[in-house]
Parts: C-alpha cells; sequence; structure tokens
C-alpha cells in the first residue's frame, strides 16, 4: 500500500469514486454529497493536497488536505492543523480501515510540517460514523453549524457537522499484558507510538510514572520501526515481552496486516512473526557459559543452586520445579550489586512444561520480573541442549505467570506468545 500525491490524469478516477461514494451514503441514509466543482478538485491537484492510496496497482482510495477550515472550526482554525476531507473509497477496497492508514500518514505529514492538529467533519447525527472515527484515534469535539456557506458544496448549506481532531501532543499509550491470553496475567507493558524521538530523560521519566517492568517506545523508520526498552530505572538493551507487545498492538490496534515486523534495536535486527494472535520473536541467542557465582548472590539465596552460569544474566540451575518456585532472595543484601542491564535466572527443568524460570533484578523497582522475554535467549540454548530437542514449551512461574513456546533455530532463538490489551489512552506532556 501507497499513499501518493494524485495527478492530473487520475481526475475521472476521482470522480468515478466520489460518485460511488455519494451513491453508498444514499443507501446507507447518510447524508450524501451533492456534488463537487471540477475546477476545485483540479486546484486541488495543483497545490499538492489531493492525495491516493494504491492498492494492487489500483486507486482504492482518495482524501484531500487543508491547512485551513475557518467556517467549520471557527476561532480554533488559529492553531496549527491538517484536516482531512473527502474520504472515498473504491468499493471493490471497502473494508479496509484506510481512514486508520490516512491517520498514521497524516501523523508524520504533520510532524515534518509542524502541524499539532490533525482535523476531520463529518454530517451530524451518524453514530456508526462517529464510533468509527473515535476508534481511529480521534477525539470527538462537538456539532457545529455554518452560518457563511457561499462558495461551499451544496451539502453543507443548512447542515450541522460533528467535529473531531487529534491533538498531537499527546502521546498515544497502550497497555498490554503479553505472554498471555488473560488480563492480569503474563507481564505488563506500555507501548508507545512516537513521531520521532523524545530526549532520553523525557523517555525515562515516563517510564518512571508508569511504574510497570518495561514501558517501550517505537518510531517508523519507512516499512520497518526504531525500538527501544525503559524500565522504570534504567534503558535495557532487550526486551522480549514489551517487543511482543508492540507487535500486538501494530496488529489489533494500528491494523498492520500478519506477516513479519522488523525492529532495528540496540540488540540488533529484531523480527516478529504475526499469525493471527500468535507472534513470534527472533531473538539472538545467548548460550549461557559456566561461571562463579558472586558472593553476595550466593549469601542472598534461601537455598545454593546446582549450577551456575552466565550470558547477560547469571543462570542458576535448580533440580527441581518445586526449588525454583520456593526460592527466596534476600532483596536488601541484593541492593548492594548492580547487574543492570542484567538480572538472575532461577530455573529448572518443568514438571509439565519442558523447563521453569523466575528472573530477579537487584536494585529494580519491581524487583521479580512477571515474564522475561530476553531470559529465555539463554534458557533456550541451554534447554535444547540438556534436554535434547530443539522445540520446548517454556513456563515463567512468578506470581502472574507466563507461557512460552521455544524453539532453538541455529544462532537464534524463537519465541511465541499472545497478548491482551489492558488500557490505552494519552500521555499530556
Amino acid at each position: 500500500m501507497e499513499i501518493l500525491n494524485s495527478t492530473i490524469e487520475d481526475i475521472d478516477t476521482l470522480f468515478r469514486l466520489y460518485d460511488a461514494a455519494t451513491a453508498y451514503q444514499k443507501e446507507v441514509g447518510i447524508k450524501k454529497w451533492k456534488g463537487f466543482e471540477r475546477a476545485l478538485v483540479e486546484q486541488e491537484i495543483k497545490e499538492g493536497r489531493q492525495y491516493k492510496i494504491i492498492e494492487d496497482g489500483k486507486i482504492a482510495c482518495v482524501f484531500v488536505i487543508t491547512y485551513n477550515d475557518p467556517l467549520i472550526w471557527k476561532e480554533a482554525d488559529a492553531d496549527p492543523a491538517i484536516y482531512i476531507h473527502r474520504i472515498a473509497t473504491n468499493p471493490d477496497y471497502r473494508g479496509r480501515s484506510y481512514v486508520k492508514h490516512i491517520v498514521n500518514w497524516a501523523k508524520k505529514y504533520a510532524a515534518e510540517h509542524n502541524r499539532k492538529f490533525i482535523r476531520m467533519d463529518t454530517g451530524s447525527g451518524n453514530d456508526r460514523l462517529n464510533n468509527y472515527y473515535i476508534s481511529c484515534g480521534f477525539t470527538y469535539k462537538g456539532i457545529t453549524g455554518i452560518e457563511q456557506t457561499e462558495g461551499l458544496p451544496e451539502h453543507y448549506k443548512n447542515g450541522t457537522f460533528s467535529l473531531f481532531e487529534i491533538d498531537l501532543s499527546k502521546l498515544a499509550f497502550y497497555h498490554v499484558d503479553a505472554f498471555t491470553d488473560q488480563l492480569f496475567g503474563g507481564n505488563p507493558a506500555c507501548v508507545v507510538q512516537l513521531e520521532n524521538w523524545l530526549p532520553d530523560a523525557t523517555l525515562q521519566k515516563i517510564a518512571k510514572e508508569n511504574a510497570v517492568p518495561e514501558t517501550v517506545f517505537f518510531v517508523a523508520e519507512d516499512e520497518d520501526f526504531h525500538i527501544r526498552w525503559f524500565t522504570p530505572e534504567h534503558e535495557m538493551d532487550l526486551c522480549g515481552h514489551a517487543t511482543l507487545a508492540t507487535a500486538h498492538i501494530l496488529k489489533t490496534e494500528l491494523q498492520r496486516k500478519d506477516g513479519t515486523f522488523r525492529f532495528n534495536s540496540k540488540s540488533g535486527l529484531l523480527e516478529v512473526g504475526v499469525d493471527g494472535d500468535q507472534f513470534t520473536l527472533n531473538f539472538p541467542s545467548r548460550k549461557p557459559v559456566k561461571a562463579e557465582l558472586p558472593p553476595i548472590i550466593s549469601a542472598s539465596l534461601s537455598k545454593q543452586p546446582k549450577q551456575v552460569l552466565k550470558s547477560r544474566d547469571y543462570v542458576l540451575v535448580y533440580d527441581t520445579e518445586q526449588e525454583v518456585r520456593e526460592l527466596v532472595l534476600d532483596r536488601a543484601m541484593l541492593e548492594q550489586i548492580d547487574l543492570k542491564p542484567g538480572g538472575i535466572i532461577a530455573t529448572a527443568k518443568g514438571e509439565v512444561a519442558d523447563f521453569v524460570s523466575r528472573f530477579f533484578i537487584p536494585q529494580a523497582s519491581i524487583f521479580e520480573d512477571p515474564v522475561t522475554g530476553s531470559a529465555h535467549c539463554s534458557l533456550i540454548p541451554y534447554w535444547s541442549e540438556q534436554l535434547g530437542k530443539t522445540e520446548m514449551d517454556a513456563l515463567q512461574v512468578s506470581e502472574r505467570g507466563g507461557k512460552l513456546s521455544c524453539k532453538q533455530f541455529g544462532d537464534r532463538v524463537l519465541i511465541t506468545g499472545t497478548a491482551v490489551t489492558y488500557a490505552s489512552g494519552h500521555y499530556r506532556l
């Protein structure tokens, strides 16, 4: 799918789409368009304000933008905004949520042109259409009428209009529970889409204010994304559950299609395959090697492990799942050490799953992480070798708990899970 400027060669197609849209609106009982002058559309094309969405080599949808709309928006027209008008969809492509694609395009366009608002209007009294625009990210701003209609299309006369706005000074966020199919399970993350990177200090303050294990920020880079993860205390080099949460939001809220999402990160290129509600992380394998346990960590443990390994994290191997479940760590003692960005993994062969684990982070406000995708970058290669198999099921046996399907894949690991959205809203910065 591409969004391009319309050309004068497209004008007959534009009017065919307008005619089709007018007929469709009449069928569903919406105040229909009553025609536009050809000269108006030609001028919009000349000014570079007419756009088309290309799908399968065809014009699937068209729309227009303006930079002022004083008759509709009155005093608010003084704000730096872009206004989206006259969206018309090819009948063969209805139902593909093009308004959401237009909104995502408009956010980038607004950032590049220093516009703080994206606005739309539609004939009042259509709750179904109003709710759809709200689902696309708009805030409903009420109803207005037009006093002066000279020079406007016929359907503007004697009408009232519902107003919709996206305030780009507000950051949209989504609260997601990852590696679970149940609310209040798995590992929570806040997912924040940015048009451009904010200062690191601001990102860290947002993460601290959220007070969830990870806040993930991402910026679109052509067809890929740049992704960063923050705990309430510091930036991480890799985070599995927040990456899964991001892919979940791209699919469910931002209307990206199934396939593969590509993220550029501090740990290199990461891919997430999407198949329905299943998300598969393609992460680097970090096979742990034999290591000595620092005395402070050893002294903090209620039971000593049978084996100590290390990659980014210390990996403590126990004989049974019950030992992992019952393990107690002296948090006050562990506050004396700083393992950032790593932590302490306790693991054992599972009773139902192939293996189980828990993950602890000294000097962190959230001491035990509910479900840790990045820890499995070390657990998968270890247990693959121990169990003599490349595909495994894993449980993280924290209080919230989480399920992961795992695969050793050369120098990569594949981690599959699901997610559910708990809440969405806006930050006011």
